[in-house]
């Protein structure tokens, strides 16, 4: 596994250092779209436990955040975020009126996922906007990178060893 997550990252490397040199809408959208496919997964996530969050507001909230973060940087902050939250809060509103078991328990993964994705995944686009914005992004996705390698490798080693 560790093999072939090291071959995919030697040859998108060339590709998303490209992309993240040019900064411009091809970057904002890349990010938009990476972060839709983790808020996507995040759902599934969420499904497969039990819960029932809506998966159009959670991927289509997420990447609406991260565009107009693009766009407009946050000065239409506050008016997404409340139509996103009243969008979600009627959503499952009506999801109860229909009998769902934990609505409440499903606006919150909702909510909480269009938050954690798309307003903090936004502001790699906010990084990236600041003056020699570039460099301060490549700090801080290696570090990630990094730290998400070791604690991979730390993980399988030990559990390896249990068994």
């Amino acid at each position: 596994m560790l093999r072939e997550r090291l071959v995919v990252a030697i040859l998108l490397l060339p590709l998303a250092l490209w992309v993240i040199a040019d900064g411009g809408w091809l970057f904002g959208l890349l990010v938009a779209s990476i972060l839709g496919l983790a808020a996507l997964e995040y759902g599934r996530l969420s499904m497969s436990s039990g819960f029932r969050p809506s998966l159009p507001l959670l991927v289509g909230g997420v990447v609406i955040l991260a565009i107009t973060r693009f766009l407009f940087g946050f000065e239409h902050a506050p008016l997404t975020l409340v139509i996103l939250t009243l969008g979600s809060m009627a959503w499952h509103l009506l999801d109860y009126e229909r009998g769902a078991p934990r609505s409440g328990t499903d606006f919150a993964i909702t909510t909480a996922g269009v938050l954690y994705l798309g307003w903090i995944g936004g502001f790699l686009i906010s990084l990236r906007s600041l003056p020699g914005g570039e460099w301060w992004l490549l700090l801080a996705l290696p570090s990630v990178w990094l730290a998400d390698s070791a604690a991979y490798y730390v993980t399988t080693t030990s559990f390896l060893k249990r068994s």
